[in-house]
């Protein structure tokens, strides 16, 4: 995998918008995302909307038929999924879960489901091991709906990470890693900690404005960190960069194209970061022999 994580949102939109808030936008950024050789897409679904979650698949799939999506279910941070006191909770995500997933499994281009997103970093009161069981018993009920695609949570860091055992329905471990211009001892945690197919499912390096000397700075550590978790190779499956775009100017730019204004759909203007992924990829295989 190769991937961006995506949205389609347009300048000063809410952060809370669908990924498919812009329909008219989506061909123009699927085209670019396929001519910047990125293989996998990363979207936040929802229990909602599902004729028009498919609707925006199809736009983006007519533009590059062999574009496939990992699916993430966006857990709400430091809610009590306790054992002991957080049951309507635990029993409500569990049902959004089946519910988004029953929207989702009706697009071949679906190739997996993940539950979380940093969850085990903001626990509020809730154990790590309760955490993780509820991880496990969400991967469980969505596969009797969907046996067919790959289930995932995403980690931030592996820190509390408990174990393949403990995650029996689990079948893929993903990760927002953010260690600055390396991964330091990453492939060291993955080989001690699980041996579930892994990927990072953010990665990044942000800049602090729109120079040309940031966007340098930033395309050549971008491209230092997929080379060297290419250099993984096998035990890390892909990686999903963060992010395609930002719905701001004035901060957080890990992203490598612009915003546009609401109601302007065009392609995108690119930064330097997405010019030079777009070499490596389209130049360089991964996982050659």
């Amino acid at each position: 995998m190769r991937g961006t994580n995506y949205s389609s949102n347009y300048l000063d939109g809410s952060a809370d918008n669908a990924w498919y808030i812009e329909p008219n936008q989506l061909p123009f950024d699927m085209t670019d995302i396929s001519d910047a050789g990125f293989n996998v897409v990363k979207i936040y679904g929802t229990a909602a909307n599902g004729a028009t979650h498919l609707a925006a698949l199809d736009a983006m799939v007519a533009v590059d038929p062999n574009v496939k999506f990992l699916v993430l279910d966006f857990v709400t941070y430091e809610t009590d999924y306790s054992v002991a006191t957080g049951g309507a909770n635990r029993t409500s995500k569990i049902e959004e879960f089946e519910d988004m997933i029953t929207i989702f499994k009706e697009h071949p281009a679906v190739i997996g489901y993940g539950f979380g997103n940093e969850n085990n970093l903001n626990l509020g009161t809730t154990p790590a091991a309760d955490w993780y069981s509820l991880v496990d018993a969400a991967c469980a009920a969505g596969k009797v709906i969907d046996a067919t695609r790959y289930f995932f949570t995403v980690e931030g860091e592996l820190g509390t990470y408990p174990g393949d055992a403990s995650l029996l329905n689990l079948d893929a471990v993903g990760a927002n890693i953010y260690r600055g211009a390396t991964f330091t001892d990453l492939l060291q945690d993955i080989v001690s900690l699980t041996s579930k197919p892994f990927f990072l499912a953010e990665f990044g390096i942000e800049r602090t404005d729109n120079t040309q000397g940031e966007q340098d700075d930033q395309a050549t550590e971008v491209l230092a960190l997929i080379q060297e978790a290419e250099s993984y190779y096998p035990y890390i499956c892909g990686w999903i960069h963060f992010k395609w775009t930002h719905n701001s100017n004035s901060s957080q730019f890990y992203h490598i194209t612009a915003p546009l204004a609401q109601g302007v759909n065009q392609s995108r203007t690119k930064y330097t970061a997405y010019n030079t992924i777009k070499n490596y990829n389209i130049t360089t295989s991964y996982a050659s022999a």
